[in-house]
C-alpha cells in the first residue's frame, strides 16, 4: 500500500505517517496503522479513500481523544491491550468501533462486562482459540513469558504469545486424576 505525499513521493507501508489526535501528535508506520482491514485507517489510505485533513504542520489531523487513541495504538502496534486502571471501557469500546478495529473492540467487550471490579480486577484479558476438546471448566491459568497455560479438570492448553499474531494455541493434553482427586479440582473451577 502507497501513499502520495505533499512532495509526490510515493511512501511505502514503512515510512512513517504523522497524525494529530485531537492535537496530540503520533508517529506510526503505515503498515501498523493498515494492518487490520476494513478500519478507518485501510479507508482512509486507499486510492479512492474519503481523503485526508491536514493541519498546519502536515500532519494527518483526526478529531478524536488523544488519550484513548495512544491504547489503540498501542494495540495496532503489539497487538497486545493495555490500559490504565481508571479508563472509562466504554468510551475506549466507542473509540475503538469507531476506528473499525473489530478485533480489539471483540477483546475489549468482556472487560467492560465484567467491569474490571470483580475478583479483584483483570489483570489478563485476551481470546484464546480453544483446543477442539470437550466442554471441561478452566481451573486455572498460569503464564510466564509469553506462555501460557490452561489447566482444565481433564486437560491443559498451552498458548505462546506470536508477535504479529498474538497468544496461539500450540497443544492441549489430557490428564489423568484418580477419582478422589477428580470432584476437589471440579470444586475450584473458576467457572462453573
Amino acid at each position: 500500500m502507497e501513499v502520495e505525499t505533499e512532495s509526490g513521493r510515493k511512501s511505502s507501508k514503512n515510512d512513517p505517517v504523522w497524525l494529530n489526535v485531537g492535537g496530540e501528535t503520533f508517529c506510526a508506520s503505515l503498515e501498523t496503522l493498515t494492518w487490520h482491514p476494513g478500519t478507518f485507517f485501510t479507508g482512509l489510505f486507499r486510492e479512492d479513500g474519503v481523503g485526508i485533513k491536514l493541519d498546519s504542520q502536515n500532519r494527518i489531523f483526526i478529531d478524536r481523544d488523544p488519550g484513548l487513541f495512544k491504547i489503540i495504538l498501542y494495540f495496532l502496534r503489539t497487538r497486545r491491550i493495555s490500559y490504565p486502571n481508571d479508563t472509562d471501557l466504554a468510551a475506549l469500546l466507542h473509540e475503538v468501533d469507531f476506528f473499525g478495529i473489530s478485533e480489539l473492540s471483540n477483546r475489549l467487550r468482556p472487560c467492560l462486562a465484567t467491569k474490571r471490579e470483580i475478583c479483584g480486577g483483570i489483570i489478563f484479558s485476551e481470546m484464546l482459540q480453544r483446543a477442539e476438546v470437550e466442554n471441561d471448566p478452566v481451573c486455572a491459568v498460569a503464564g510466564h513469558g509469553p506462555v501460557l497455560t490452561v489447566a482444565h479438570t481433564k486437560y491443559i492448553e498451552v498458548f505462546r504469545y506470536e508477535e504479529h499474531h498474538g497468544w496461539q494455541f500450540k497443544c492441549a493434553k489430557e490428564i489423568q486424576y484418580p477419582p478422589e482427586r477428580q470432584q476437589a479440582y471440579q470444586d475450584l473451577t473458576i467457572y462453573r
